[in-house]
C-alpha cells in the first residue's frame, strides 16, 4: 500500500531525548540536537566566578610543574544554566596564553573537585603571536546541576591560559 511504512519503526513516534535513554530515537535526536542547536557562550561572572551567559571575563588556568596538571578551577556551581536541563561543553575560546608556541592540555571535569574527568584536549598556541582561537570539544552531556571544573598543563611550568566556554543546551 502506498504510504505504508516498510518497517514498523518508521511509523512510530519517538520522544527523542525525553524518551528511553540510549534507544534509537533517543540517539538520533541527540545527534540532531547536537549539530542543529544554538550555542551559548559563557565567561566568568565577576560576582561569584562561575558561568555568566555572554560574560566577557575569562577564567585563567595555571599549569603545574612542566607537564603536570595545575589545580582545578571551578567554572560552574550547577545553578547558572537555565535554558535547559542538560548541556555539553562544545567549544573553548582561548583568549590569552603566557607560553606561545607551547602545547597546553586542558582537562575538564565534573563532580566534587573535578574528580570525574570528562574530557582532555590538547591546544597548541601559535608561535609568534597569540591569535584568539576556539577549540572544538566533544564531551558527554551533563545535567545543568553538575559542577564543571577545568585545569591545564603545559610544556612550561606555571604557564597560564585564559578561556571562555561555548555550550550546547538541550531541552531533555
Amino acid at each position: 500500500m502506498p504510504g505504508t511504512p516498510i518497517w514498523p519503526i518508521d511509523g512510530v513516534v519517538t520522544s527523542g531525548l525525553l524518551g528511553v535513554s540510549n534507544s534509537l530515537g533517543y540517539k538520533v535526536h541527540e545527534i540532531e540536537k547536537h549539530f542543529h542547536n544554538q550555542a551559548y557562550w559563557y565567561g566568568k561572572d565577576p560576582g561569584d566566578a562561575f558561568l555568566l551567559e555572554n560574560g566577557l571575563v575569562s577564567w585563567t588556568l595555571i599549569a603545574g610543574a612542566i607537564g603536570v596538571m595545575g589545580n582545578w578551577m571551578q567554572l560552574s556551581n550547577g545553578d547558572e544554566i537555565i535554558a535547559g536541563p542538560k548541556y555539553d561543553l562544545h567549544q573553548i575560546l582561548i583568549t590569552n596564553a603566557s607560553a606561545a608556541g607551547k602545547v597546553y592540555y586542558i582537562q575538564l571535569g565534573t563532580g566534587a573537585g573535578g574528580a570525574q574527568v570528562a574530557k582532555t584536549t590538547a591546544v597548541i598556541m601559535p608561535a609568534a603571536t597569540l591569535r584568539q582561537s576556539h577549540e572544538e570539544i566533544m564531551m558527554p552531556r551533563l545535567a545543568n546541576t553538575d559542577l564543571l571544573w577545568a585545569r591545564c598543563s603545559c610544556e612550561t611550568a606555571a604557564a597560564t591560559v585564559s578561556i571562555l566556554v561555548g555550550l550546547h543546551v538541550y531541552a531533555g
